[in-house]
C-alpha cells in the first residue's frame, strides 16, 4: 500500500488537504456485520458542517487505482476592527 499526502494553498488561498491510498474506494459495507464503516466519515462531515459551515469542500473519489480524500477549506477574513 502506497499512501499519499498533500496540502498546499489554491488561488484562493484555501487550504487544500488531500489523502490517497492506493487501493479501491468502498462505498457501503457488502457485509452489513461490519458496522465501523463510514462511521469516522460521517463525524468528520458533521464537524466540518459545525465549524466551517458554507466554507468547506469534502469529497472521496476513486481515481485511477486510489482511493482519495480531499478537504478545501476557504480562508476567514479578518474582521475590521
Amino acid at each position: 500500500m502506497t499512501i499519499r499526502v498533500r496540502a498546499q494553498r489554491d488561488a484562493a488561498s484555501a487550504l487544500v488537504i488531500e489523502i490517497a491510498n492506493t487501493g479501491d474506494w468502498i462505498d457501503s459495507p457488502a457485509d452489513a456485520s461490519i458496522p465501523a464503516l463510514g462511521i469516522g466519515l460521517e463525524n468528520l462531515r458533521q464537524r466540518l458542517a459545525r465549524y466551517y459551515p458554507d466554507r468547506h469542500e469534502f469529497t472521496t473519489e476513486a481515481k485511477a487505482g486510489w482511493a482519495v480524500v480531499r478537504l478545501r477549506l476557504s480562508s476567514i477574513e479578518n474582521p475590521k476592527s
